[in-house]
């Protein structure tokens, strides 16, 4: 073999050797090209200049149809390998309606025929400015299995959305309205916890509500599975409910999810016909908003309570409606006008109850099962009774002194020692003097044998409970109606008002006899110009106020919360500053049912100055007070209140009063206008009104 021969032969091995060498590199350089890693984040680009991003990306070529036009936004939180940035792209035509055909090493970008459908978007949460535009977010995970999560997501997006996996990947592109893929990342970040082998599943409900659902699994498995250290859980889960499509998705190892797809069909069934979830109460005597906050207050205290206990699964019926909050709460909302609500909502037994209030019908409307209807129900029952009314008979009267009587009769403290058993009917008081003049003691004279002087308080102060009937001097009278007809024949007494008031149990009964005069509080006056003047006036009542609550016991005992007050002018009444003089009692009392309560000791001192002169003379300068004469004189005035409930346990009783109040009306008018035609006065004593053990026809004392 020559020089030359041999020299050819080393050239083309050596020829084969790189060309060897280039063969076996080019599939790995291949592969080294598909692992580069790179990053998608355009923000409302040509859709043009993405598709030539990605041709240089992933060296594909790539043939635009001209109809292929329009803007497009990707981001990307991490760096993605070029194979996923092709998958990502693709996803991205599909959205907007195009796609790719393959043919050999040429891709074709052309607009897609058709679109895949899906459900309505999850959630009405409201959409920030600029949510409305379309866009792909790449979602990371990092415990669930991406593949897995692509069925419960598709549903969750809007028409045009789209979701897939690539394949080997923990990724998710999603392709949707801005503000429709929060909430999706949202639930992702929710259900994506730690849990060996668990994977996600979806359930869909027909007839409970997924709220309600959701809480009933949580607390189930709790109890099955247990809480470890710090409330963790034994063995992990998740329950989260997708009310706006109206399932539940359930995340966690096989056997939970076994459990729980064995749960669902006792809690999402059907109501059997003839049980109905909405109950209405038509209420008789209890105010309806009032009853939504007992029985809302008291459901959610037994909550609370049973919320400590462990819970057995049973069959349950499945519940349809309203959706509420997860927790033992309470919502309430008033609107104005006809048909207004109040609502309460609570869980019983695991289940979720609401309460409404009609307020144009007085009506209560319970949404809830069967079984927890009838407790609330006989709870409305226990509470919507009757309410015990009370009469109030009240004489607030001013008493002056007397010449030919002292300065009124001390009260003593104490009771009747010598006959205890009757005391209770006779008075129980102290005080001072009651400055009743002419009338004498008040009390029973018994009761001031007994005691002596021991027990007498400062003169001019009164507080006492008096019996049934009440006595003054040689005089008993039934009631108090009949003594105040005997004090408007008395000069010394002043009778200011004589109310009569019926109301009900623990509600206030109020009576206002007064003027509502201006007081001017400021004045203004402009330096600019001295006759502007702008004055601000405050307007008060002025006369006679009086609100009494009465809360009846049991034992038939009324216990009177008094408020009283009597104001007048005092003195001289100019236009821009008028002075008041007020009496005011505020006091809690207790008194048997047809006894009376007497309050006193207010006492107003009024001086008046008399100047008396000689006709002429008194008028000379400096010499004229010789003739002149001045004289002070001074008047004392007690303020007394009498109160007498009488307790009445129906409407018939209320009715028999009206008609007896009403027959001695008119028995008054006929013996007045008999006494005038006469030309006598009239007086109606004592005996006129019948006694208490002789009113047969009225409710025992």
């Amino acid at each position: 073999m020559t020089k030359k021969r041999r020299w050819k032969l080393f050239a083309f091995a050596s020829l084969l050797l790189i060309g060897s060498f280039a063969f076996a590199v080019l599939p790995d350089a291949a592969a080294t090209e598909e692992m580069k890693e790179v990053t998608l984040d355009f923000d409302d680009v040509d859709i043009r200049l993405f598709i030539r991003v990605i041709s240089e990306m992933t060296g594909k070529n790539f043939i635009i149809d001209n109809n292929v036009r329009g803007k497009v936004t990707v981001l990307s939180p991490r760096k993605l390998t070029t194979q996923q940035a092709y998958e990502v792209f693709k996803s991205v035509l599909t959205v907007n309606g195009f796609t790719v055909v393959e043919a050999g090493q040429i891709i074709k970008v052309v607009p897609a025929q058709n679109m895949s459908g899906y459900e309505l978007p999850l959630g009405t949460k409201k959409i920030l400015k600029g949510d409305d535009e379309y866009i792909t977010q790449i979602m990371p995970l990092v415990h669930l299995d991406a593949n897995g999560l692509v069925p419960v997501v598709k549903p969750l997006l809007t028409k045009n959305g789209a979701v897939f996996a690539p394949p080997s990947s923990d990724i998710l592109v999603v392709t949707d309205h801005k503000s429709n893929l929060k909430k999706v990342g949202e639930l992702l970040e929710e259900i994506d916890i730690d849990i060996t082998g668990a994977t996600a599943e979806r359930i869909d409900l027909k007839y409970s509500t997924a709220d309600v659902v959701s809480a009933k699994l949580t607390d189930i498995l709790d109890t099955k599975y247990g809480k470890g250290i710090k409330g963790a859980r034994a063995v992990p889960f998740r329950v989260v409910p997708l009310e706006r499509v109206n399932a539940i998705i359930g995340v966690g190892s096989p056997t939970v999810l076994k459990d729980i797809r064995s749960l669902i069909p006792q809690m999402d069934a059907r109501t059997p016909e003839g049980r109905s979830l909405v109950n209405v109460y038509y209420l008789e005597h209890a105010k309806a908003e009032d009853m939504v906050g007992v029985l809302t207050e008291t459901q959610k205290s037994k909550t609370a309570s049973d919320t400590a206990k462990s819970y057995t699964p049973t069959t349950t019926t499945g519940l349809r409606g309203t959706t509420g909050q997860k927790s033992a709460t309470e919502s309430i909302s008033r609107t104005e006008g006809g048909g207004s609500i109040i609502s309460g909502k609570f869980k019983a037994f695991g289940k979720e109850t609401s309460i409404l209030a009609d307020k144009s019908t007085n009506s209560i409307v319970v949404y809830a099962e069967p079984e927890d209807y009838l407790p609330i129900k006989e709870m409305i029952q226990k509470l919507d009774i009757p309410r015990k009314q009370v009469f109030i008979e009240a004489l607030i009267m001013e008493v002056s002194p007397d010449e030919d009587f002292s300065f009124g009769t001390e009260w003593f403290v104490g009771k009747d020692v010598q006959n205890p058993v009757e005391s209770s009917k006779r008075a129980a008081i102290i005080g001072g003097s009651t400055n009743i003049g002419s009338l004498g003691s008040v009390i029973n004279s018994k009761i001031k044998n007994s005691l002596g002087s021991q027990g007498a308080l400062e003169k001019g102060f009164s507080l006492g409970i008096l019996g049934e009937s009440i006595t003054v001097g040689n005089l008993t009278f039934p009631n108090l109606s009949v003594l105040i007809r005997a004090l408007e024949t008395l000069k010394t007494v002043n009778i200011l008002s004589k109310p009569q008031l019926m109301t009900l149990n623990n509600e206030k009964a109020m009576i206002n006899i007064s003027t509502n005069t201006p007081f001017k509080t400021s004045s203004t006056t402009y330096v600019e110009n001295i006759n502007a003047q702008t004055e601000n006036l405050e307007y008060r009542d002025v006369g006679i106020k009086l609100e009494i609550t009465p809360r009846i016991n049991n034992r038939k005992k009324v216990t009177l919360e008094i408020k009283q007050e009597v104001s007048k002018f005092a003195g001289t009444v100019t236009e821009d500053k008028p002075t008041t003089l007020k009496r005011a009692i505020d006091t809690v009392v207790e008194v048997n049912d047809g006894g009376t309560i007497v309050i006193g000791g207010l006492i107003e001192e009024q001086k008046d100055f008399n100047t008396g002169a000689v006709p002429c003379l008194g008028g000379i300068p400096f010499l004229g007070w010789a003739f002149k004469s001045v004289g002070v004189s001074s008047k004392k005035t007690n303020l007394l209140v009498f109160i007498s409930p009488r307790v009445f346990d129906s409407s018939g009783d209320a009715e028999n009063l009206t008609g007896k109040k009403r027959e001695i009306l008119d028995n008054e008018s006929i013996n007045q206008q008999q006494q005038m035609d006469r030309g006598k006065p009239f007086f109606m004593g004592p005996s006129q009104e019948p006694k208490p053990d002789q009113r047969n026809d009225l409710p025992a004392q």
